[in-house]
């Protein structure tokens, strides 16, 4: 009579995978939210300033941008 359950030697390697991917998962999530907050602030930075370029010009004046260690 053939079983239709599941060995537990199954089992084990199918929750090790499982948590294998969950624990990578963990791993790599704070550097993909980290890497899109830069790219947030890079592209809010980059409109800013073509922002203000464009409205120098308009004023034909010259629009400089300083930065200290506290803005970055």
């Amino acid at each position: 009579m053939k079983s239709r359950g599941f060995t537990l030697l199954e089992t084990t390697i199918v929750l090790a995978l499982a948590f294998l991917f969950l624990l990578l998962s963990f791993y790599f999530a704070p550097r993909s939210s980290a890497q899109f907050k830069e790219e947030q602030f890079m592209q809010n930075l980059t409109s800013k300033l073509d922002k203000a370029a464009m409205q120098g010009k308009e004023h034909h004046q010259i629009v400089r941008a300083f930065f200290g260690k506290e803005d970055v």
